[in-house]
């Protein structure tokens, strides 16, 4: 992917040292890479339309587009948000870090509304309607 304006802030060296111990092939490395990228930019745009008031996102994904690497779009987006996008976006990087690792090494951290139902149930036993107790 071509350079974008929130590079910079992306640190990933955990990351690419579990990308290094699970690849098998240089293809193999190439195509995760590929992923991580994606998984990045899906996460940091959806970040910056949650907080972007909606009459905005417009006008951002235009400047976006024209210029994808322009740090200008932190000045803008900080502006329309009334938040440090710097902070915000270096936040969601390291979360979606911190979750990617977590796929790598085996500890998948779900969310609460992920949980399997024998899960949930053992979380909030409650008696079902109909179901009678034995």
């Amino acid at each position: 992917m071509s350079k974008v304006f929130y590079d910079h802030l992306i640190v990933l060296d955990e990351l690419e040292r579990e990308v290094n111990r699970t690849a098998l092939s240089p293809s193999e490395k190439e195509e995760l890479w590929q992923m991580i990228d994606e998984i990045i930019h899906h996460r940091v745009l959806g970040c910056v339309m949650d907080n972007l008031p909606s009459h905005h996102h417009h006008d951002f994904l235009t400047r976006f587009h024209d210029a994808p690497h322009n740090d200008a779009l932190f000045v803008y987006l900080t502006e329309k948000t009334g938040k440090d996008a710097v902070k915000l976006l270096k936040g969601e990087i390291a979360a979606v870090a911190d979750e990617l690792l977590g796929e790598f090494r085996g500890k998948r951290q779900r969310p609460k509304r992920f949980l399997t139902s024998k899960k949930r149930s053992k979380q909030n036993p409650q008696k079902k309607p109909g179901r009678q107790n034995k």
